[in-house]
């Protein structure tokens, strides 16, 4: 049997349907993936659809690899919107009693009742921010061939991250603890990095799965050329081919 011809893909082997697929580029916009590109495989069907349901998406190109990880913790914001609810409700009712108290008592003194109050607010509404952000917000990690840069999005939050590709050793997987629910027990893993200077740095945390850190890390290490190696404290890398 000979081959004479061969085209591209026409449809999106995550989601099997042509109509937000680009055949040029193998740029699904319903996925939001990029299958293949640099003649590089990004990963089997199984992997990748593993990382989709993990809530990371992985974007690759000449110029840049882009991973992004949803913040949503569905246990945590449970919990979080009760507590943030009950907070500001208290510090809502202070604020509707104290100034009609001093209005009524002609009470000065009971001034310094709003002064104890102001920080107490700062701290509802930045339980706000946070569960907005939660919903929202996206740590992204973009990889170039000068600059690993690990930043949140779209709303402001911790310092971004900016680490020289040159100054990269090696990417690893370790385990970080769990996390103990009425049903079951869950390992949670962090993508760290392994500087030449003997720094070690956290990419990404309380990912849910030991394959999905690997998988990552073999993405980030096969755009920039660097070659696995061990690491002390890493879990047994399973995911090399």
């Amino acid at each position: 049997m000979r081959i004479r011809t061969q085209s591209n893909p026409q449809r999106c082997e995550i989601c099997h349907k042509a109509d937000c697929f680009e055949p040029d580029t193998s740029f699904c916009s319903r996925c939001n993936i990029v299958m293949k590109t640099s003649n590089t495989s990004v990963g089997s069907i199984a992997e990748v659809k593993s990382i989709l349901r993990s809530g990371i998406q992985i974007e690759r190109s000449d110029k840049e690899l882009r991973l992004t990880k949803a913040w949503y913790d569905k246990k945590n914001a449970r919990f979080l919107i009760f507590f943030a609810s009950l907070w500001n409700l208290i510090i809502g009712v202070f604020w509707l009693y104290i100034p009609i108290e001093i209005i009524l008592t002609q009470d000065l003194t009971k001034l310094s009742q709003i002064v104890f109050l102001i920080p107490h607010t700062i701290i509802g509404l930045l339980f706000i921010y946070y569960l907005i952000a939660i919903y929202k917000n996206y740590i992204v990690i973009s990889v170039t061939d000068t600059v690993l840069i690990v930043e949140h999005e779209p709303l402001p939050w911790v310092i971004t991250q900016r680490i020289s590709s040159s100054k990269l050793l090696q990417l690893y997987v370790k385990q970080e603890g769990i996390l103990k629910t009425k049903k079951e027990v869950i390992k949670l893993y962090d993508l760290c990095a392994k500087l030449k200077d003997g720094t070690d740095v956290k990419l990404l945390s309380s990912l849910p799965s030991e394959d999905v850190g690997q998988f990552l890390e073999k993405q980030i290490e096969q755009y920039l050329g660097i070659i696995d190696q061990p690491i002390e404290g890493e879990i047994s890398n399973k995911c090399l081919g």
